[in-house]
């Protein structure tokens, strides 16, 4: 029993650790990340996963990237597929893998973030979960209860092998 708590402290931790993680340590390589909330790239992107997005220039991008870029109208961050890129007209054609037809805006080149670079399924709802208060808040519990439930074990654990001497 000692060992159990033991162990399932310690996941609970390393857990938590991870996913503070996943979204820290790709800032130090000048990524961001977002969590994708709507299904219009799946199954590429499914939706709650975290994506990985770099900067580039607007020029650069070519058909077939995804981009991240913020919508003309109300700033709403889209992730979707270039289809065309107007370098003419500074416009970039985007469409969602599972959209029936083009957008209806074209993404301005000052709207662009960047190129999407990698994505994790899932851990994006974590992840957009802990940046709430009561994520933070949960997330403090439950490194708590992971550290009491590892001391726990190895102070039952002590105590059991100091019994059998």
């Amino acid at each position: 029993m000692a060992k159990l708590c033991n162990i399932i402290g310690t996941i609970l931790i390393v857990a938590v650790i991870v996913v503070c993680l996943a979204v820290t340590v790709p800032r130090l390589f000048g990524l961001s990340s977002y969590v994708v909330v709507s299904g219009s790239m799946t199954p590429a992107i499914p939706v709650n996963s975290l994506i990985y997005v770099k900067s580039c220039e607007p020029a650069t991008l070519q058909e077939g990237d995804v981009i991240l870029f913020y919508d003309s109208k109300d700033g709403t961050p889209i992730t979707h597929r270039v289809v065309e890129n107007d370098t003419d007209t500074q416009k970039i054609i985007t469409k969602g893998d599972a959209n029936n037809g083009i957008d209806m805006r074209p993404a301005l080149y000052t709207n662009v973030e960047g190129r999407v670079v990698a994505h994790v399924p899932v851990i994006g709802a974590i992840t957009g979960a802990l940046g709430t208060v009561m994520g933070k808040i949960a997330a403090a519990m439950i490194i708590l209860a992971g550290y009491l439930l590892a001391e726990v074990g190895r102070r039952v654990g002590r105590k059991n092998r100091g019994q059998e001497k």
